[in-house]
């Protein structure tokens, strides 16, 4: 990105999961599955990234032609039959089973999107997202939308997801609805490099988000917003950590 690019941004569009919602549940979620399964954690955690791999790459669930409950009842028993060897005839529920919902939503995010819309920035949501049981005009995802975006674009409510570059298209035209004409007036914010790829290829600038705080750092830097009192505790905190490894460090010497 360059100087002149980050000097025009004037939106800035979110990813949710691994992006404003972290997976933080998602170990417990794994050893649970693992008992339903009836296999070792250590085995189930040997296929755990191809695993997670069929269900992100699942766009037939991602674009809205199948629901959650209907991913858990055929392709997610295929999937784990296939990575793990065995024979599964029982649905696994997972996604379907609200209080097993994998993930909290990032402080850290949330200010940020605060302070992007008190200092003029619009902000938008582009999610791969999916229906649980039904197919359903309501909101998707557990956020209050109105509080944080201008707009938001749910994969399974468009019949499209990312990284195909017409679900891109759909959102630019949105913002061009709130005023934003240029791709290099756009910021978006992933956790997958493929997205980021996607969203380069139309012209807008990324930054991909490996850690929530990190990214959330950056872009306050690269728009001039303030770092906030939470990112100041975390990075203290942080540092407070490392001192205190190497204190346990030489005292062990």
């Amino acid at each position: 990105m360059s100087e002149k690019s980050l000097s025009k941004i004037r939106a800035v569009v979110f990813d949710f999961g691994g992006v404003i919602m972290s997976y933080s549940l998602v170990s417990r979620m794994i050893e649970e599955m693992s008992m339903k399964i009836g296999i070792p954690i250590e085995k189930f955690l040997e296929g755990k990234t191809q695993l997670w791999t069929r269900f992100e790459k699942c766009f037939e669930l991602m674009s809205g032609e199948i629901t959650a409950k209907e991913f858990e009842e055929t392709i997610w028993i295929q999937a784990i039959s296939q990575v793990y060897g065995i024979q599964v005839t029982e649905p696994i529920r997972w996604l379907t089973v609200k209080e097993k919902q994998q993930g909290v939503l990032n402080e850290c995010m949330l200010l940020l999107l605060r302070d992007l819309r008190k200092n003029g920035y619009k902000t938008a949501l582009l999610s791969n997202c999916f229906f649980m049981n039904a197919r359903s005009v309501e909101p998707i995802l557990p956020i209050d939308y109105s509080l944080y975006f201008d707009t938001v674009i749910e994969s399974c409510q468009v019949g499209t997801h990312k990284p195909n570059r017409d679900i891109f298209e759909l959102m630019h035209s949105r913002l061009g609805d709130l005023g934003i004409g240029e791709p290099d007036e756009v910021l978006f914010l992933d956790d997958l490099p493929e997205y980021c790829a996607a969203a380069e290829m139309i012209g807008w600038n990324t930054v991909q988000v490996k850690s929530p705080s990190e990214a959330v750092e950056k872009v306050r830097e690269l728009l001039n917003l303030p770092t906030s009192e939470l990112l100041k505790v975390e990075k203290n905190l942080g540092k407070i950590e490392l001192e205190m490894k190497k204190t346990i460090t030489e005292i062990g010497k």
